[in-house]
């Protein structure tokens, strides 16, 4: 008689019910955070519930933080910012290549023509770059003053920049984005000292009514012509010399709001990091790897350099790797622990 082998068929209904149930009760429980988050500051219980959701539902709750608003504004004017400090380190750049191709033979050969051409696109293209970062500036400021209220933002503003540059670069980004591009030109002064400059003849924007009277008197100031790399130069100086100001400005201010939030962003990168360092701590421990032949993968070369001075395996000599490396403060006694494990401290 043969056996009967019984099967036992697995109901998933069930299974899927759970899950979807236990699905409506962390949504629930995240527009419950939600509410909860609108009022600062937040308890420490509830900021550690927070800080231990996923990235997903995490974000989803501090949208509905007060400090939300303004720490997304300020995040965008310093990337801006970023993006218009690179702006005007390219167009140095391109202005400085026309200079050392201007020294060449080549620079009045046929065969160079097509090089000097890509220079002259190359400037005009940061010349765009930068006078759109520039009038970015301005709009992602006025967007972030408007729920920080810095006291004296508009006096500090009026004492470092010249209006009439301002509002000439800013034209001369209405001109390229709307009406047509502006002439731009090189030459080459020869004498005692020699100078090449990039120059833009505005005399499109003087023939229009609409020119502000700021930038007419920019332009009369200049003789008509204007030195893109002097011009670019000095109002550089201008926004890095005020958002200097304006930076530490909002540093120094009590932002009760902002300060909560950040003290939540703050908690939350730790357990994260702490998390993802444990699990690769645990890996590291069993396959036995060597720390010291990693180091390059989490600290700067001279970094490197400075731990290396202290003795081979030493407490202090970890400490330092540790301090140096832990961007979040994740490292708690548990991480340390192994982390002397890895070196085999002695």
């Amino acid at each position: 008689m043969k056996n009967k082998i019984s099967r036992i068929q697995f109901d998933n209904t069930a299974f899927f019910e759970i899950l979807d149930l236990e699905a409506k009760r962390k949504a629930q429980r995240r527009d419950e955070l939600c509410s909860a988050v609108i009022g600062i500051p937040v308890s420490n219980e509830l900021l550690e519930e927070i800080a231990w959701l996923s990235q997903s539902d995490r974000d989803a709750v501090l949208r509905h933080h007060p400090g939300y608003p303004m720490a997304r504004k300020m995040e965008s004017l310093w990337s801006v910012l970023k993006v218009f400090e690179r702006a005007h380190a390219d167009l140095s750049s391109q202005l400085e290549r026309f200079r050392a191709f201007s020294l060449t033979t080549e620079m009045h050969k046929p065969a160079g023509r097509e090089s000097l051409r890509n220079i002259e696109v190359s400037v005009s293209k940061e010349l765009l770059a930068f006078s759109a970062s520039a009038a970015a500036l301005v709009e992602h400021s006025r967007r972030l003053q408007k729920i920080l209220a810095i006291p004296l933002f508009v006096e500090k503003r009026g004492e470092i920049f010249d209006p009439p540059e301002h509002r000439f670069i800013i034209e001369v980004r209405n001109l390229i984005s709307h009406a047509e591009f502006p002439d731009v030109g090189w030459q080459i002064q020869y004498g005692d000292i020699r100078r090449t400059q990039f120059l833009i003849t505005p005399g499109n924007l003087l023939e229009s009514e609409d020119l502000h009277l700021d930038s007419r008197e920019f332009i009369l100031r200049c003789d008509g012509v204007v030195d893109v790399g002097a011009m670019a130069e000095s109002y550089a100086n201008r926004v890095k010399h005020f958002y200097g100001w304006y930076q530490r400005a909002i540093e120094g201010a009590v932002l009760p709001q902002l300060q909560d939030y950040r003290r939540i962003v703050n908690r939350s990168r730790t357990i994260s990091s702490r998390t993802v360092h444990r699990i690769l701590l645990t890996h590291y421990l069993s396959a036995k790897i060597d720390p010291y032949k990693h180091l390059d993968k989490i600290l700067l070369p001279e970094q490197i350099k400075t731990a290396m001075t202290l003795p081979i395996r030493s407490k202090e000599q970890v400490d330092l790797i540790i301090s140096l490396a832990d961007e979040h403060g994740a490292c708690d006694e548990e991480l340390r622990g192994m982390i002397y494990k890895i070196f085999d401290v002695r």
